[in-house]
């Protein structure tokens, strides 16, 4: 993944789109991988930046970010400055999370974008303010452009919507339609793209995973890694 991210984004900087090279076929055009993260490294490198010095800054950069973010969110939620404090110490000494910023992966940037939308969001609701709801649907659009996955922060925001107190049927149906207008706009082009270049949405195709006693595992080795990092 890393390397489709780097290549992807020099190919973007050079102008010849959101692309690989494919040995001796050529170049081909990248669907399998959301473009959000790509279009970041490549407009630092459009900067000056080499796209890998650029991944490394950029995600340096996005994990203080994030530990600032889960505090916030942390705090807002539980109304207690401790409960931050101990949520962003929590993401700072996690090492699944150190893991993921240490690579050039598009995890650093979705989760900010995913924790500022959110948190806008959280905001905007109570005070009814369009403008407020707008860019807390950019945030979580921009987050859907950098990983597909994404496109259950936009259900997510709708359903905030949706169960938002002391509002009309009316405001709220209003403001869902906004919301998801301006949040799936981004992610509707870069399918539109993949559909017209490459003749596939994504690349993928949807699989059942039944969640397995292995996977069920993974939290007590996620918390057994903090005891003895």
């Amino acid at each position: 993944d890393s390397a489709a991210y780097i290549g992807g984004a020099r190919s973007l900087a050079q102008g010849t789109g959101f692309s690989r090279l494919s040995g001796p076929t050529g170049v081909k055009p990248i669907t399998a991988h959301a473009p959000g993260f790509a279009l970041a490294l490549a407009g630092l490198q459009r900067l000056g930046l080499e796209a890998i010095a650029g991944a490394r800054i950029l995600n340096a950069l996005l994990f203080g970010l994030n530990c600032v973010m889960v505090g916030v969110a942390t705090k807002r939620v539980t109304s207690s400055l401790w409960a931050g404090t101990l949520g962003s110490l929590l993401m700072l000494t996690s090492p699944t999370m150190i893991g993921v910023h240490s690579w050039a992966l598009s995890e650093p940037l979705y989760i900010f974008l995913a924790l500022v939308g959110l948190w806008l969001l959280s905001v905007a609701l109570p005070s009814g303010k369009t403008g407020s709801l707008l860019v807390s649907a950019a945030a979580l659009g921009l987050g859907f452009l950098t990983r597909y996955v994404g496109g259950t922060l936009v259900a997510t925001g709708g359903l905030m919507i949706l169960v938002s107190a002391g509002r009309s049927w009316r405001w709220r149906i209003s403001r869902l339609v906004m919301f998801a207008a301006a949040s799936t706009m981004p992610i509707a082009i870069a399918l539109l793209r993949n559909w017209l270049v490459a003749g596939t949405l994504t690349n993928r195709s949807f699989v059942l995973h039944p969640i397995t006693l292995s996977f069920l595992k993974r939290p007590f080795g996620v918390v057994w890694n903090w005891l003895l990092p």
